[in-house]
């Protein structure tokens, strides 16, 4: 299947066969690291935009979707932070509540309103675990972290 996916690209976008194939086999490598890298992040330890992160923290607020693509929206929280979170409704996750704990696994960092925000994505996984958060203060605009 990798060898029609290859020929095709390759003729379609006019590209050398071996350099199609180098990048087909760069992007497989890269989906393998990234479904199986399970560290989990602190909040306050998230650096980057656009990487993937995995999360242990509690639902601190869940807000009113304003859109049919969000199926939940809100802020999460460890002891080290608060973030903005979002769920879309086309990757059919888990309901998650306020004041339980999980952890998020494959979360997506974005930025929206010059602040760092998570979402989930096609593989993102959610699992619900037994702790409480020391942050557990009602999340407003200001506290969420960066």
């Amino acid at each position: 299947m990798a060898s029609n996916i290859t020929k095709h690209s390759s003729n379609q976008f006019k590209t050398w066969f071996s350099k199609a194939k180098r990048s087909i086999s760069s992007y497989v490598r890269q989906c393998k690291d990234y479904r199986t890298s399970t560290n989990v992040t602190k909040i306050g330890n998230i650096a980057h935009i656009g990487k993937c992160v995995s999360l242990r923290a509690t639902v601190i607020t869940l807000w009113n979707d304003t859109s049919e693509s969000i199926d939940q929206t809100g802020v999460i929280a460890d002891e080290t932070g608060q973030i903005r979170f979002s769920m879309a409704s086309t990757h059919k996750l888990q309901r998650i509540e306020i004041d339980k704990s999980y952890v998020f696994y494959h979360l997506h960092t974005y930025e929206f309103g010059r602040k760092c925000s998570v979402r989930s994505n096609r593989i993102t996984t959610i699992r619900e675990i037994d702790i409480k958060t020391q942050n557990n203060k009602p999340a407003t605009e200001e506290g969420i972290i960066k």
